[in-house]
């Protein structure tokens, strides 16, 4: 699942970085962070088949609300109502969970705003039963 996030990601005119920004990154605008995508441990839910719900978070940063706000939509839209492809286990669905845009405390380089999203989404997908 996470290629399936990563090739999406790659279309966006943004850097993009999973879970942590690299030393310098933090000042490139704009960029996305994703947070892996949460599911089951294991333990939890461990038959070969079953569907398993993810959440996956991404961070937007931008200079400007218009291009924080564009890159949000972009992202739902690479995933919302799309069919992906994933390494193992089939996809059934995404759905937005929760979304919110707001003056980031931090300066940029320059001492302009910087604006932070969030937006959450919610992922269906059925493992296959080799995983």
């Amino acid at each position: 699942m996470e290629s399936a996030i990563y090739n999406a990601m790659m279309a966006l005119p943004a850097s993009f970085y999973w879970g942590i920004v690299p030393k310098g990154g933090e000042n490139e605008f704009p960029h996305v962070v994703a947070d892996p995508p949460s599911g089951y441990p294991p333990e939890y839910d461990s038959a070969g088949v079953g569907t398993e719900p993810r959440t996956c978070r991404f961070h937007v940063w931008a200079t400007n609300v218009a291009e924080a706000r564009d890159l949000m939509r972009r992202i739902e839209a690479a995933f919302v109502d799309q069919s992906l492809s994933l390494d193992s286990g089939y996809w059934l669905s995404a759905q937005k969970g929760a979304s919110d845009l707001a003056i980031d405390p931090d300066r940029g380089p320059n001492q302009e705003r910087i604006w932070h999203g969030v937006l959450d989404l919610e992922f269906q997908i059925v493992r296959s039963s080799s995983e």
